[in-house]
């Protein structure tokens, strides 16, 4: 009975499970200013619940970032959110009869994907509008501000980002695991069970 279930078990899910919930934890998208002819050195990061305190008064040429926090921290809890349930979706789907829901734990987290990029550009456009002269443009990329010495700006996606987006590929191989291999597996034992259960010689593969 044991040797059964573990046949039925889709270790590849489990393991696309795993990725995607400890992506959540991890930041996911980060931004970094550093001019040290100036004295500034700022490194935001960016989780799915928790965004970086952000207090640059308008005095300040980077008080942009507070549009952008803004935005950002607002969209990415709902996303956050999404993504643990992708996780939810891909440990159920864990076992051979419940492959839909790997399939959708699959779906949802290409669609959780590109909606966190769309969430990051909405808010870097949000920024450039509240300071039109930052360089900054686009989800990622290194840019300088003013002339030399310019001052630094690096931006783009984080450790969690890319962990979940492995979890989304671990997802991917997963279902095909399912259907091409766990899914014939269990028919030849299955057959096998009956052929034992009717006394009946087992089928030799033809040479």
């Amino acid at each position: 009975m044991l040797v059964r279930e573990l046949l039925r078990l889709n270790f590849v899910a489990l393991t696309a499970a795993g990725l995607c919930f400890v992506s959540i934890f991890f930041p996911w998208w980060g931004l970094d200013i550093s001019g040290p002819a100036y004295g500034i050195s700022y490194s935001f990061r960016w989780t799915m619940w928790n965004g970086p305190l952000v207090m640059l008064g308008p005095p300040q040429p980077y008080s942009q970032i507070n549009y952008l926090n803004q935005i950002l921290s607002s969209g990415t809890s709902i996303i956050g959110t999404l993504a643990l349930g992708t996780a939810v979706l891909a440990f159920v789907g864990r076992k051979t009869t419940h492959t839909r829901y790997l399939a959708a734990g699959l779906g949802s987290s290409v669609l959780i994907s590109l909606l966190y990029v769309a969430v990051v550009n909405a808010s870097v456009r949000a920024a450039l509008d509240a300071w039109p002269v930052d360089c900054m443009s686009g989800v990622y990329g290194t840019c300088a501000n003013g002339p030399p010495p310019a001052i630094t700006e690096t931006w783009g996606f984080q450790t969690g980002f890319f962990v979940y987006l492995v979890g989304t590929i671990a997802a991917l191989c997963a279902l095909v695991y399912d259907q091409w291999f766990l899914q014939r597996a269990i028919d030849r034992a299955e057959v096998k069970m009956f052929e034992r259960s009717l006394n009946l010689p087992s089928r030799q593969p033809m040479k």
